[in-house]
């Protein structure tokens, strides 16, 4: 039996990681899955509750700074106290937050440590586009990632971007990183186009205009500036057509741009899942704008439920798909302001709109594309059998 401690960063994509891997792993015998979720603030004490096919753990936040050594020196303790008879003990670390965490946990346990890394900060997306080493721009990194990955004993990348970046700027053997796309379970069921209108209606929407759709969180990186500027330029080209911006955000920083068409522009806020699952199904192009993202669940939600796809080309997110292939990636520009990062070239992206508006045979091949490669390149399956694979490995090291 291996015993995995999972460590939830309960923080958008990773926390959809976490549900999707968890899901698939749960049914595996040979694993008993303990949860954990770290500074909690709906609760006041240490929990342990049985979950359908794993363990949950809940540890509260205390009046201390979150990244207070003591309390995740004390987490780890609770934890060994329950748990210190557990054999083969595997602690999975999703973000670099929790470095304190790990290294307290693995002392304790002598354990073996797995780490994802799911996100990357944005200079590191401007260094790799221009060819750039750190010391071109005299930047240190961030320093709990460079330490984490040092104890780490295997590290998952979820885009060949962010295992380039590890192997490049952190000197990590190639041995000790896997890549391993973001999958996620396919929809249960797909509607018909006449069903598809029926929704759209009954969501207050007109069944014959074209809608485009963007879904995740409203700030800077997200590109959601250019965007509207890009739909507003695309509106004055094609009337009917209308924007919908799901998720939460800054809307006051969004709705002076958006005034110029507002009447096309819709933003709904915090949707959940089903809800979200509705849009995916009227919508008729996605749209993922970012500066810099690696692999992207909404992409790949997207793809499932058939929509043709623009989407950056920044590193790491322009591995989801193959442009003019299964997708479109949209241009990108430096842009040196002090933050070092990328944009997107909105008059691109407006271009690539109108090209999939008016050229519906085109769109609809694309998605096809992207969708039978979706379900190959981001299934579940495949996701969960080679993390479980690492596991296993690092097990026979063990013993």
């Amino acid at each position: 039996m291996i015993n995995i401690f999972f460590i939830v960063h309960n923080h958008s994509g990773c926390k959809t990681y976490a549900n999707e891997l968890i899901a698939n792993l749960s049914h595996n015998r040979k694993l008993n899955i303990i949860m954990v979720y770290l500074q909690i603030s709906t609760i006041y004490e240490f929990t342990i509750e049985k979950k359908m096919g794993y363990t949950e753990v809940l540890i509260p936040m205390t009046i201390e700074k979150s990244d207070d050594y003591m309390y995740f020196q004390r987490a780890a303790q609770l934890i060994y106290i329950h748990f210190q008879k557990f054999t083969n003990p595997i602690c999975h670390i999703n973000t670099c937050d929790h470095y304190l965490f790990a290294i307290a946990f693995k002392k304790l346990f002598s354990c073996q440590l797995v780490f994802t890394l799911h996100y990357l900060e944005n200079f590191y997306y401007y260094l790799d586009i221009n060819q750039l080493t750190k010391q071109d721009i005299k930047i240190t990194g961030n320093e709990s990632l460079g330490k984490l990955i040092k104890i780490a004993d295997h590290i998952i990348c979820v885009t060949e971007f962010g295992k380039r970046i590890l192997i490049k700027f952190y000197k990590v053997s190639n041995s000790k990183i896997t890549t391993i796309y973001n999958g996620k379970a396919n929809p249960k069921k797909f509607i018909s186009n006449e069903r598809r209108k029926r929704l759209k209606q009954n969501l207050g929407y007109n069944a014959d205009e074209k809608i485009l759709l963007y879904a995740g969180l409203l700030e800077p990186r997200k590109g959601i500036d250019k965007l509207l500027k890009s739909f507003i330029l695309v509106q004055k080209h094609t009337p009917y057509v209308r924007l919908i911006l799901v998720g939460p955000g800054d809307f006051d920083y969004y709705l002076p741009i958006s005034q110029k068409c507002p009447g096309r522009i819709s933003f709904t806020g915090k949707l959940d899942k089903n809800t979200l699952e509705l849009f995916y199904q009227i919508a008729d192009i996605g749209i993922i704008p970012s500066q810099f993202e690696q692999c992207s669940y909404v992409a790949i939600e997207m793809m499932q439920y058939g929509l043709p796809l623009i989407i950056s080309d920044t590193p790491g997110l322009n591995e989801l798909i193959n442009h003019q292939q299964t997708g479109f990636l949209c241009k990108v520009k430096s842009k040196n302001d002090g933050i070092l990062s990328l944009d997107i070239d909105e008059f691109d992206l407006a271009e690539k709109i109108n090209m999939l508006l008016e050229n519906p045979i085109l769109a609809s091949r694309l998605a096809k594309r992207a969708q039978i490669e979706c379900f190959r390149k981001f299934s579940l399956e495949n996701m969960g059998n080679e993390v479980l694979s690492i596991y296993q490995r690092l097990v026979l090291t063990i013993n």
